[in-house]
């Protein structure tokens, strides 16, 4: 696991800080973590540069602004790579409701998404970011 030291990211609702959650459980699991507060694209590429797949669990739903800087350039870097990338319920700036990229997002070759697959993965624009979508039943009652 390479963490990049954001959990508190102003790019999602703070109320939805399951970053810092997973990261309390992955610690709990003691399952090995690298961790860095100052970390640049090139150095994160190198780590994953030779991985057989990645997986993007950058944002969640609550992206709500286009993504800038560091994390939009990783994106595009990471885009770039050739290997193939699981998206954890949508692909990294991917609108969910829209299905078009906020300013850049993950080229996913495969999303797991959670109960029901997001409104705008209808869109003629989202099947180039999430692959092929496969639905995880994690409980939610269907009505």
């Amino acid at each position: 696991v390479i963490y990049l030291g954001n959990v508190k990211s102003t790019m999602v609702h703070p109320e939805l800080n399951a970053s810092a959650i997973n990261l309390n459980i992955v610690r709990r699991m003691r399952i090995p973590i690298r961790e860095s507060k100052k970390i640049n694209v090139a150095g994160v590429i190198a780590k994953i540069k030779d991985s057989a797949v990645i997986i993007d669990a950058i944002f969640g739903i609550g992206l709500d602004r286009p993504v800038k800087g560091f994390l939009k350039s990783l994106i595009e870097h990471v885009n770039n790579l050739k290997i193939p990338i699981l998206a954890v319920d949508l692909p990294s700036g991917l609108d969910a409701d829209r299905g078009r990229p906020l300013g850049v997002a993950i080229r996913a070759v495969k999303t797991v998404t959670f109960g029901a697959p997001k409104i705008g993965f209808t869109a003629p624009s989202a099947p180039r970011y999430t692959g092929e979508v496969i639905v995880a039943d994690i409980g939610i009652p269907h009505t």
